[in-house]
């Protein structure tokens, strides 16, 4: 199978592959394959025995995306004079419900990105403590601010914010990743102009495992 093929298996085959394969370039490509078939196998291993996972497929669902936000941050590189320090914070702004605030904390909890501290910020309207849009490293855009999508992004315009919506048209008005349910899979399109746009470098892993890269050369 080509590497591309293990990156887009249903989890459970990665998992025969990972635990049966004595094939030493196929072990070896599924250790450079970060893909998301890796990090769902991690997270619906954790799950797999909670009442959540089993009586709630929607909370499942964030879970997944939740750890995806996490670890996208690890193959993006902000420009340094995005951060005021080398303490500062990787900041996440969340435009969605206050669930998925909560699983996404809990997802990032004592965790870094980039060597960085994580700090999960919930944005709602009219309140006068939240960060600008376009003061966020990365700023997540759920399906229940859709009619959203527009005015969020417009107000991170110049800025090296990492835009993501759980509706894969956020890609139409300038998003860089956006999330897609496909054949029951959680999989996420890149539009690798508005990252250049906004001076943000994607690693070529995570290219190599999206579904569809638009502007790629």
């Amino acid at each position: 199978m080509a590497l591309s093929d293990y990156c887009n298996a249903k989890p459970v085959v990665m998992l025969h592959q990972m635990i049966f394969s004595t094939n030493r370039p196929v072990i070896n490509r599924l250790r450079v394959c970060w893909a998301p078939c890796m990090l769902l196998l991690a997270v619906l291993c954790s799950l797999a025995n909670t009442s959540t996972a089993r009586d709630n497929p929607a909370s499942l669902e964030y879970e997944i995306k939740a750890a995806f936000l996490y670890k996208f941050g690890q193959y993006v590189d902000w420009p340094e004079n995005s951060f005021e320090n080398k303490e500062s914070p990787i900041v996440i702004g969340v435009a969605a419900s206050a669930d998925f605030v909560g699983i996404l904390r809990s997802a990032t909890s004592h965790r870094s990105i980039h060597n960085r501290p994580i700090e999960v910020r919930q944005i709602t309207d009219g309140d006068p403590g939240q960060p600008h849009p376009g003061q966020l490293h990365l700023l997540f855009i759920g399906r229940s601010h859709d009619q959203q999508i527009q005015r969020l992004i417009s107000q991170t315009r110049g800025t090296p914010t990492l835009i993501i919506t759980e509706n894969n048209a956020g890609l139409d008005y300038g998003g860089v990743i956006g999330f897609i349910i496909e054949d029951e899979r959680v999989r996420f399109d890149i539009n690798l102009t508005a990252a250049q746009q906004r001076d943000l470098y994607i690693s070529a892993q995570l290219l190599k495992v999206a579904r569809v890269v638009r502007g790629a050369p």
